[in-house]
């Protein structure tokens, strides 16, 4: 039985070889773009409670871009409960891409108070609740 040879030369296969290493690599790249842009967090700010149990961490979620929003997530440790954990996603909306989102957070007797304020939307207020154990 005679076997049929896929490439007539070893030239062809160092070429074909060369031709799936670039195509591989770009795969790779457009991959590690499209993540960053939609799911890779961005710490913006971190806020620590005045008696040091509880810290908000406020990251943006993907990059900013030319649509029309802004996403950020809003995390709560507490320092007493390391099981202790909350959050919340907000969108904002934003101009031709561009942030204009100030944060704010206030403790108060029963969590913290985060404030996104933006030209565009106008005041966002959140309350994350604090640990009731």
């Amino acid at each position: 039985m005679k076997t049929e040879q896929y490439f007539k030369t070893e030239e062809e296969l160092k070429k074909n070889v060369i031709v799936w290493l670039i195509i591989l690599t770009l795969a790779i790249i457009i991959f590690y773009i499209s993540y960053t842009r939609t799911y890779a967090l961005t710490e913006l700010h971190r806020f620590q409670s005045p008696d040091g149990n509880y810290t908000v961490v406020v990251s943006r979620v993907g990059t900013l871009s030319l649509s029309k929003n802004e996403n950020f997530k809003v995390e709560m440790f507490s320092k007493k409960d390391p099981d202790y954990y909350t959050f919340f996603n907000a969108t904002l909306a934003t101009k031709y891409g561009l942030s204009y989102t100030s944060i704010d957070v206030s403790w108060v007797d029963k969590g913290a108070q985060i404030l996104f304020e933006n030209r565009r939307q106008g005041e966002e207020l959140y309350i994350l609740p604090f640990d009731q154990n």
